[in-house]
């Protein structure tokens, strides 16, 4: 410092060069953070892309009345009850887990 309380020079550009140093390293983390950001933006679009495909994606399960399971399974209603039944529930978490469900 001069007697009046200002830098010198050297101090100046010691000052500077210290502030050039510290912005050539954002300017490196900033690449850096970039390149990141270019994978993370990547991942997400591939993410977006395989949910929209499971999205559309449907299965087929027809809703049977107690009377057509028992006419197919030889005249058991319980079995044909519980058939319904267990049916309805798997239409439910299906649809439930975001997956289409056709019925006839």
């Amino acid at each position: 410092m001069t007697a009046i309380g200002k830098p010198t020079y050297e101090e100046l550009e010691k000052k500077c060069a210290l502030l050039q140093s510290k912005l050539a390293a954002m300017n490196e983390l900033m690449n850096v953070v970039g390149k990141a950001s270019d994978i993370v933006n990547v991942g997400v679009a591939e993410l977006q892309s395989q949910k929209a495909e499971l999205e559309a994606r449907a299965v087929n399960l027809p809703k049977r009345s107690v009377g057509e399971v028992m006419h197919m399974s030889g005249f058991s209603r319980d079995y044909a009850e519980g058939w319904c039944a267990g049916n309805d529930n798997a239409i439910h978490e299906i649809r439930t887990a975001g997956i289409g469900v056709m019925e006839e």
